[in-house]
């Protein structure tokens, strides 16, 4: 006799094995390439599962990430902005591994990170 159904009451272990992978992405993309590019000059603020908040001294971030754009997806800068419009590329729109802006179009003035998954940005 077949069973019709599969109860599935131990853990997944492809959500541990994403979770991981991600982790090894981000922290690729930390040491081998932001700190390497900026030295002394980068203070990682924040970080979780899949975000960065980053204090990073450098004539201009925007330009940073353009010139080096095999590892940003730069599509969320609105073309027609006056301000960043400049630094749209559509290449690596929603491309795995990529890294985005997720306050795209706005420039961060102040990042509060008082624990784990709290934060707050004022742009």
């Amino acid at each position: 006799m077949k069973k019709l159904a599969v109860k599935l009451n131990e853990p997944i272990y492809i959500g541990v094995t994403i979770l991981d992978e991600a982790k090894r992405i981000m922290m690729n993309h930390h040491y081998n390439y932001r700190v390497p590019r900026y030295s002394h000059k980068v203070q990682l603020a924040y970080t979780d599962t899949d975000t960065f908040i980053y204090e990073i001294e450098t004539f201009d971030v925007y330009n940073d990430m353009k010139q080096d754009g095999q590892y940003f997806d730069m599509s969320g800068y609105k073309p027609d902005n006056s301000r960043f419009g400049q630094f749209y590329d559509a290449t690596n729109h929603k491309v795995l591994d990529k890294f985005k802006d997720e306050c795209a179009n706005k420039v961060i003035t102040h990042v509060i990170c008082p624990k784990p998954k709290v934060y707050c940005i004022r742009s």
